[in-house]
Order: structure tokens, then C-alpha cells, then sequence
């Protein structure tokens, strides 16, 4: 079962956050199309609702910018909140760093690696166990969004995405 923890839950289970707010349980539902248990009594979103799959499984950055600003270290905290919740404290981590194609390749790809080592150390401050964070992959200008021109700003980000982790027994 994949997950896309959006940052991408990739998975369509409901999440049974942890001290959640009505505001972060509407973004919650609005995000990623779920109702997590501690939100039980709130309406499903319509199916025609759009989906912001692009958007929701990305924390994005300034042009050249490798900082978190205060929207992107609120979502890192929520997500940290829904993460370690019931169905989700298992789930293995992969995050993907971005960059657009503004300036060279190699500057890309070391900007990539910057931020997605700047979500990495947010993140983990959240998670009950860091080590979830299986795997780190830089992309740098190398996978855009789809639809997206490379060098839009929305290309400067990383990717967070959560799957069922594959125990060795």
C-alpha cells in the first residue's frame, strides 16, 4: 500500500490525529481527501472537490533559498502531528529535494540537497522515531512538475512521500 503524505499521504486511510484544531482538520480534509478519527463528525469533502496533489506533497522555498519560512514550518509541524498518528507511526519516509532551472545544474542539485536536509532536521524534531526517514533522494532540476515550467517557483521544493515499510523478517 503507497501512501502520498503531503506533503504525500499515499494512502486513503483515515488519519487519527493527535490534538488537532477544526482548522487543521478542515486542511487535513481539504488536502488530502481524508478524515482522520480525532475529526470523526466532520463532512467528507465533495468528490468534485479539486485535488492540489502538486501542491500538497511539497514544502516550497525562495528562489536560491534553502530556509523554511513560518507556512512551511506550520505544515511540517501538523504533518509531524498526523505522522505520528495511529495508522501513519509505522510508515517509512522517502524525501525528495527539488530545484527549478534557474542557474547551473550542479548549483541545483547542491541547493536540492540543502533543503532536503533542512526538512529532514524540521521534521525529525516531530516524528516519534527519526529513523523513519528511510530515504533521501536529490533531484535537483532533474524532475519537475508536471505542467509546470521548470523554472516556475514551485519547482523549488521537496517532495515528502510515506509507505508501508517493507520489514526484513
Amino acid at each position: 500500500m503507497k501512501l502520498v503524505v503531503g506533503i504525500f499521504l499515499m494512502s486513503a486511510s483515515a488519519a487519527s490525529a493527535q490534538s488537532l484544531t477544526p482548522a487543521e482538520c478542515d486542511e487535513i480534509q481539504a488536502i488530502y481527501q481524508i478524515v482522520p478519527a480525532a475529526c470523526a463528525g466532520t463532512p467528507q469533502p465533495s468528490a468534485t472537490a479539486p485535488t492540489q496533489k502538486q501542491l500538497e506533497s511539497n514544502i516550497f522555498f525562495v528562489s536560491g533559498g534553502a530556509k523554511l519560512d513560518q507556512k512551511a514550518q506550520e505544515q511540517i509541524a501538523r504533518l509531524g502531528r498526523v505522522l505520528n498518528s495511529r495508522p501513519m507511526q509505522n510508515a517509512c519516509l522517502r524525501l525528495e529535494g527539488h530545484s527549478d532551472t534557474s542557474g547551473s545544474a550542479d548549483v541545483n542539485t547542491d541547493l536540492a540537497a540543502r533543503r532536503v536536509e533542512t526538512v529532514r532536521t524540521a521534521l525529525s524534531r516531530f516524528l516519534s522515531d527519526p529513523g523513519r526517514i528511510s530515504e533521501v533522494i536529490i533531484r535537483g532540476e532533474d524532475a519537475p512538475l508536471a505542467n509546470i515550467a521548470g523554472n516556475s517557483p514551485w519547482q523549488r521544493r521537496v517532495t515528502l512521500w510515506a509507505r508501508t515499510c517493507q520489514h526484513n523478517s
